[in-house]
């Protein structure tokens, strides 16, 4: 019994072995795939010069089409945007087995170089994983003033258990398919979300390195933080709040809870109340 369960494990672990090498190699000869229409990366501009600007980061295998609304929002309260599409993500899910953590940091440390040759204060926005990518270039910079962070995990929901089958699966399989609860589903369906239905699983050790690093990065920093978080986030746990306050020692960090909504609480009901509080502490 014991020996066909370690048969099949070695198996799979080298079947998986087999495929990501074909895959990468395939991608090497590949260097141009094309970008999934409306995943594209944008500025916007007002026409009235001004110094304000913010930089949108959208979350793990997702598209800056996530942060569009509110994007176009803040935009027409005069403040200049830019939304980079982070590497490896708006193309197919193979694609991200070309990025690492370090390519998506780098990403947000050429956003920011872009959009200070037009603003003189950036905030950084970040939905989910975005949000720990901009704690961990935000202090970096004396022109950033800040970060608001939209569901950032720094725990998740049955974190040490979930972390542990991450790990576990990603030995033995490429990719892991999304399941969504069905409000979920169809709040995505009607907002025309762009990203993959599947996740890389060797991407998503990546993305815990960064989860991890900003999370030691909270006690030196020292910017404005605006913290928000759904009351019935299905993937972040409500500790994950509690423990940035904790450890961020910036004497201007405020919380708002998002009533009612999904883990892109941006794409859901309330999602007017969060941008108008996304503005006023910009403006502040």
């Amino acid at each position: 019994m014991w020996d066909i369960l370690i048969g099949i494990l070695v198996f799979s672990s080298v079947y998986r072995r087999i495929t990501l090498f074909l895959i990468k190699n395939k991608l090497k000869k590949n260097n141009h795939i094309p970008i999934i229409p409306g995943a594209e990366p944008y500025l916007l501009q007002p026409m009235k010069k001004t110094k304000r600007g913010v930089i949108l980061i959208h979350g793990f295998t997702a598209t800056p089409q996530e942060m569009r609304e509110l994007g176009n929002y803040l935009y027409k309260k005069g403040i200049t945007i830019y939304a980079p599409l982070l590497s490896g993500h708006g193309t197919v899910p193979e694609d991200l087995f070309r990025s690492n953590a370090q390519d998506w940091c780098n990403d947000i440390e050429k956003s920011i170089s872009l959009l200070s040759n037009h603003c003189t204060e950036i905030y950084l926005i970040g939905n989910s994983f975005g949000g720990n990518l901009a704690f961990l270039s935000a202090s970096k910079h004396q022109n950033v003033k800040g970060v608001i962070a939209l569901a950032t995990p720094f725990i998740f929901r049955y974190d040490k258990i979930g972390k542990s089958i991450a790990y576990t699966l990603s030995k033995i399989k490429l990719f892991k398919k999304k399941h969504y609860q069905k409000n979920v589903k169809e709040i995505y369906k009607n907002t025309n979300r762009i990203c993959y239905d599947q996740i890389p699983l060797h991407s998503l050790l990546e993305m815990l390195k960064v989860v991890k690093e900003s999370k030691l990065s909270l006690s030196t920093f020292k910017k404005n933080v605006l913290l928000m978080q759904s009351e019935q986030d299905n993937l972040v746990s409500k500790k994950s709040i509690h423990f940035a306050l904790e450890n961020i020692p910036s004497k201007n960090k405020k919380v708002i809870w998002i009533p009612e909504s999904i883990h892109v609480f941006i794409s859901d009901k309330h999602k007017t109340l969060a941008f108008k509080e996304i503005e006023k502490f910009i403006c502040q």
